[in-house]
């Protein structure tokens, strides 16, 4: 995904070479989105790193020998709550990836 997006960061100076304005309407569209879509990759990535984090920590509680219920309930919500950001965000990306790879498809027929 980085070697992507370093390439990505250069469409910039080709949409500037496009002379056609329909072409560079449409290139410029299918920038916007493929920008959302890596800052949403970006958002599940953090959201997956820090569920696991979570659950490094459940797995360390369930090592002491006083572990409370509420203890335990509430490493349970904070990992429930994690994971609930990381389908959303999960969504989010499967949602702009489509919606890139449409666009992507329109630039690609657009007449020269």
């Amino acid at each position: 995904m980085q070697s992507s997006k370093e390439q990505f960061n250069q469409i910039d100076e080709q949409i500037g070479k496009i002379e056609d304005e329909k072409i560079k309407k449409e290139a410029t569209e299918m920038k916007k989105v493929m920008s959302e879509r890596y800052s949403t990759y970006d958002d599940l990535y953090d959201a997956y790193q820090q569920s696991l984090a979570y659950d490094r920590e459940l797995y360390e509680l369930f090592k002491k020998e006083d572990l409370k219920m509420d203890e335990l309930q509430v490493q349970i919500e904070k990992i429930n709550t994690a994971y609930t950001k990381v389908l959303k965000a999960n969504e989010e990306f499967n949602a702009l990836t489509e919606k890139s790879n449409q666009k992507k498809k329109v630039f690609m027929i657009v007449p020269a």
